[in-house]
């Protein structure tokens, strides 16, 4: 799939029910994530959550909106022991699944919802300070990381350092409401 992300069509990336295992639970953190990608960028994104009806949206250069104000990412906490995180470290290989969440203790709060959605949510309303995933697929991120950087925030692998684009298939992704908050927590949790 990732192949037409980089091509000349317009393409939308769409998960109807992103945290599906929670909602098949019973659990209250899920909702639908709407993309549009063209030649490997995003160019807008909504992220809804169904049962509360919060709609965030991004346009590309314009802006990040939620329920039609706009938003711009708080300025977070300086020391990282006052952030709380969102950090999912569950698909990370064994031994660094095992490092990353020891690591995660040093964290005012660590608390993902298994819905990357509603993970993208939180840091817009500034409930979470930064968020961590292993798995970079383009219908869990490409709307959400536009929705963090167009109100300020700003998303990269911290493995490589590398931007997220939706048509990498790179692994690993931090996202933080400011590159030097980023940089922060990437060199406590990678040492880069």
């Amino acid at each position: 799939m990732r192949d037409r992300l980089h091509g000349d069509d317009w393409v939308w990336v769409i998960d109807p029910l992103d945290g599906t295992a929670n909602f098949a639970r019973g659990h209250e953190a899920f909702g639908s994530i709407l993309a549009l990608v063209h030649h490997g960028e995003t160019y807008a994104g909504w992220i809804h959550d169904p049962l509360t009806g919060v709609m965030a949206c991004a346009a590309k250069g314009q802006g990040t909106w939620r329920d039609g104000a706009a938003v711009r990412l708080p300025e977070p906490p300086t020391d990282l022991a006052d952030q709380h995180a969102a950090l999912s470290v569950r698909f990370f290989p064994g031994e660094e699944r095992k490092r990353l969440a020891e690591l995660t203790q040093r964290f005012a709060s660590q608390s993902p919802c298994y819905s990357a959605a509603q993970d993208y949510l939180r840091l817009l309303q500034g409930e979470a300070h930064l968020a961590l995933f292993y798995r970079t697929l383009p219908w869990d991120h490409a709307a959400g990381v536009l929705l963090v950087e167009e109100a300020g925030g700003y998303a990269a692998s911290p493995l490589s350092g590398k931007p997220y684009s939706p048509a990498a298939a790179d692994p690993g992704l931090l996202i933080a409401a400011r590159e030097a908050q980023w940089q922060a927590a990437r060199g406590l949790l990678f040492g880069g």
